[in-house]
């Protein structure tokens, strides 16, 4: 297969990044100044997010806490789509829900849905832009748009959702 065009990164924050639901914005920090002391979940995400930031939801709301990236102007053609997220002390993450959508958001839409991730565990099925990427899906785009989800669909409450950066 041929994947097209050069890589698109969308990180949380970026414009077609949004969320609904209960997320907040976590910016990662290298060491302790003066009156800020360093927390080991900002030196993780400092060393580990993309971007030095990271959107967290709790799980266990049935779906309410959706993140989205939206990849506007693309050719037709097949795209490797991946996502990072930050791991270690600190950080919790879930078993997380993608879903992949060309064009719009509907049943009609979907072009895959990747069930099995682990937030758990840092992505390293490939580097590339400096870091290490989790592979989604390589899926085929007609409609010029590429709309990635996360939901925390079918987790439990304890689990916490991590959005960063998503790239094709």
């Amino acid at each position: 297969y041929v994947v097209m065009g050069a890589p698109i990164i969308i990180d949380d924050g970026d414009a077609g990044f949004i969320t609904t639901g209960a997320w907040a914005t976590s910016q990662g920090q290298a060491v302790s100044v003066p009156g800020d002391p360093a927390t080991v979940k900002e030196i993780a995400i400092y060393n580990t997010a993309y971007g030095n930031d990271v959107t967290e939801a709790p799980g266990g709301t049935g779906g309410a806490n959706v993140a989205r990236w939206t990849f506007d102007g693309l050719e037709d053609g097949t795209y490797l789509v991946a996502a990072r997220w930050p791991s270690g002390s600190g950080i919790t993450g879930a078993s997380a829900r993608y879903a992949l959508y060309d064009g719009s958001v509907s049943v009609a839409n979907t072009v895959a849905i990747a069930t099995s991730l682990n937030h758990f565990q840092a992505p390293n099925d490939f580097t590339a832009d400096g870091v290490s990427w989790e592979r989604l899906e390589t899926v085929e785009i007609r409609n010029g748009r590429l709309i990635v989800e996360l939901t925390d669909a079918g987790n439990a409450d304890f689990n916490r959702m991590l959005a960063d950066a998503v790239r094709v």
